[in-house]
């Protein structure tokens, strides 16, 4: 068995830092989450949990209604398909 010293500061700080990362984190996908429900309430029921990749791809390509409606189902059905097939086909991607 390897013996190993620890520095206790070291520990502390770092697991400081995980904590604030954490915090930060969570706070920022609470208000992705806040401005969803309130912009587009119907988002979860379409594409399902906002930190998927097809809803990612959706957010970067059209994070207002007004987009959305601007590229039509005809430009992003095959967007989600691709991306669907790239990352390994999941149900709501």
């Amino acid at each position: 068995m390897k013996l190993v010293l620890v520095n206790p500061h070291h520990v502390k700080k770092s697991k400081h830092q995980q904590d604030r990362l954490t915090k930060d984190f969570n706070g920022l996908k609470n208000r992705i989450s806040r401005w969803l429900k309130i912009y587009l309430p119907e988002y979860k029921e379409v594409l399902g949990s906002p930190y998927g990749i097809g809803s990612m791809v959706m957010l970067f390509n059209a994070s207002l209604l007004e987009d959305i409606l601007k590229l039509g189902a005809k430009v992003i059905k095959p967007t989600l398909e691709r991306k669907k097939d790239l990352c390994g086909g999941h149900e709501k991607s």
